[in-house]
């Protein structure tokens, strides 16, 4: 069971299924998942299952242990001038958007700051996926 503490901030389709699928699996306890995203109705889903739910990107992220980036390409530039104000610069900051490069988000975030990408496919709507991951250094 993963014991860190993981702020999911985008919680649609696929920020949503991977949650799911920690929750559904048992990987992680609820009380270790913090969730943001400004849809309160993605969100409020969860919150009756034990995890709990942000009011806004630094309550997310301030006791994170891994911050997982689940939003679209087009909201990332404004999401990570936010996210650079609050986030502490050892915490692991990991990306599904497509079409973002691990360099611009580490231009954003400082150099130092750990990140990794993964790129889910489709299937984790179901479930059934298998993921591709790669890290800084």
């Amino acid at each position: 069971m993963i014991k860190e503490s993981i702020a999911v901030i985008g919680v649609g389709n696929m920020g949503g299924a991977i949650v799911s699928g920690l929750l559904d699996n048992g990987v992680i306890d609820p009380e270790n998942l913090v969730l943001y995203d400004p849809s309160s109705d993605k969100v409020n889903k969860f919150g009756v299952r034990g995890v709990k739910i942000a009011v806004d990107i630094g309550d997310a992220v301030a006791a994170a242990d891994v911050v997982l980036l689940a939003v679209k390409p087009q909201v990332f530039p404004t999401l990570l001038e936010d996210l650079e104000k609050v986030l502490k610069k050892d915490i692991l900051v990991v990306s599904i958007a497509a079409g973002i490069k691990m360099d611009k988000i580490k231009e954003i975030l400082g150099k130092k700051q750990p990140v990794g990408r993964v790129m889910p496919n489709f299937c984790a709507l179901v479930g059934g996926s298998m993921s591709v991951w790669v890290k800084s250094d």
